[in-house]
């Protein structure tokens, strides 16, 4: 997850750290320059808990914000349904609109632009992922 600075700092306020220290715990370079949450072997977030969920949930990054509404996964009934697979919260829970849709995978803190192809209809609800073919 990529984090700007002063989602380090709240971040780091959250944990009572200073940010030095908390950037030298949680954080890593990723090879274009930005920082990155660290993740555990597994591949989930340092701060996920299976029994609890996020730990830092009141703070959580804007990519952990706008999940899953990533360009990347509503672009993709594939990816969309790979990712249902491992995230419960998908597919349930409140229904979003397509404008909130569109709004929140515009500005979902991933980096560089994804396309939105085909496979996305923005005037469909949000209820079950990208549209079937």
């Amino acid at each position: 997850m990529r984090v700007t600075e002063q989602e380090i700092e709240a971040l780091a306020r959250h944990v009572s750290l200073g940010v030095e220290e908390f950037r030298a715990v949680y954080t890593r370079t990723l090879r274009k320059g930005e920082i990155s949450l660290r993740e555990k072997r597994n591949h989930e977030c340092v701060f996920f808990e299976r029994d609890r969920g996020c730990s830092v949930y009141e703070q959580r990054p804007r990519q952990c914000r706008t999940w899953p509404f990533w360009r990347g996964v509503i672009d993709s009934e594939v990816r969309w349904a790979e990712e249902a697979e491992e995230c419960p919260g998908m597919n349930g829970g409140r229904l979003h609109d397509a404008a909130e849709i569109a709004s929140t995978s515009a500005a979902d803190g991933t980096s560089g632009f994804i396309p939105i192809t085909s496979d996305f209809d923005p005037a469909r609800p949000a209820h079950a992922g990208p549209r079937s073919r």
